[in-house]
């Protein structure tokens, strides 16, 4: 089924397979299909590789914040 083709097309390009030549075998459609999941695959190990480092608190929420805790403190008195 066409299902099932596609989530061969994916195990394929998600894992690397030794025969250089199976994209070259495939319909245009699933060689597509196969090269931008290989391609998504190489960034995401790149993404990855790169590391996230530390997020940042935007200032939209850190003003927020700062709003929340002043209206807790005001109801404190």
């Amino acid at each position: 089924t066409f299902r099932s083709r596609i989530r061969l097309i994916m195990d394929w390009a998600q894992n690397s397979t030794p025969d250089p030549t199976l994209a070259n075998q495939m319909p245009m459609l699933e060689r597509n299909l196969f090269l931008t999941g290989r391609r998504a695959r190489q960034l995401l190990i790149a993404w990855l590789k790169q590391g996230g480092g530390n997020i940042e608190t935007s200032e939209i929420v850190t003003n927020i914040l700062r709003k929340r805790k002043r209206a807790e403190f005001e109801a404190q008195d």
